[in-house]
């Protein structure tokens, strides 16, 4: 394995220690949508602003989880969900 592969293996795994902290605030900031999907989709959305945010720091422990979490909350909150399966 090259010296990348390891690096990005060793920051997954960092992401993932972390994960169920930055999910349980996404469950939290999204439990008012009515719509299952919504907030389905509004959750995996954070995770993914959140592991954007996690590779781009050059010192993964140096922010929190909490503070990970609300800057990607604050990220998916500019894009409003519709579900067409709900709103029919």
């Amino acid at each position: 394995m090259s010296s990348k592969n390891s690096a990005l293996s060793s920051l997954h795994d960092a992401f993932l220690q972390i994960l169920p902290k930055i999910e349980a605030h996404a469950r939290a900031a999204f439990r008012s949508i009515r719509c299952p999907h919504d907030r389905e989709d509004g959750v995996a959305e954070v995770i993914a602003h959140a592991w954007e945010q996690f590779t781009n720091l050059t010192q993964p422990g140096a922010i929190s989880p909490e503070q990970l979490a609300l800057c990607a909350i604050a990220n998916s909150s500019e894009n409003p969900f519709t579900c067409a399966r709900c709103s029919e």
